[in-house]
């Protein structure tokens, strides 16, 4: 069957559609993996793993590496992974490449003193039950980091 009978078959598809559909029908070895793309995987679990806990030893010792170091240390070890690999394995873990500001630069200033001070008073008047607290952290940009932290890490 040609195209031009197929698309009167099927009305809404394109004329490339129904070629290529052609062709994949007449030519068992054009196209011939299942549909959906790759499914092949580099490294099985187990090197995987192995992989993610050399990535991590090295963030442990070695806070202030470049994505191009780790990648550099992995291929030392026999892992050929590109950088967004290893930057992948970051965001699975939920690292920050964010620094904690040690010392917060607005929070000693007059107006944040009187604030403090009206907080104080006002919170005794709220019953200590319905009290919920959190921890504030402050960031410096990436351009002066000296540490880098995990989020969420249990050690």
């Amino acid at each position: 069957m040609g195209v031009a009978a197929a698309q009167r078959l099927f009305p809404g598809r394109t004329r490339k559609e129904l070629a290529y559909w052609r062709r994949k029908v007449l030519d068992p070895n054009f196209n011939p993996g299942d549909w959906g793309g790759a499914r092949h995987h580099k490294f099985d679990a187990e090197e995987k793993a192995l992989m993610e806990a050399l990535v991590f030893w090295m963030a442990w010792e070695f806070p202030l590496s470049t994505l191009r170091e780790f990648q550099l240390m992995l291929s030392q070890n026999g892992f050929v992974v590109s950088k967004m690999t290893v930057s992948r394995i970051f965001n699975q873990w939920d690292y920050t490449f964010k620094v904690p500001n040690l010392k917060p630069t607005k929070k000693f200033t007059l107006e944040n003193k009187q604030y403090y001070l009206h907080y104080f008073f006002k919170i005794q008047q709220i019953p200590i039950h319905k009290l919920k607290y959190c921890d504030e952290s402050f960031y410096r940009s990436r351009g002066s980091s000296t540490n880098r932290i995990f989020h969420n890490t249990q050690i």
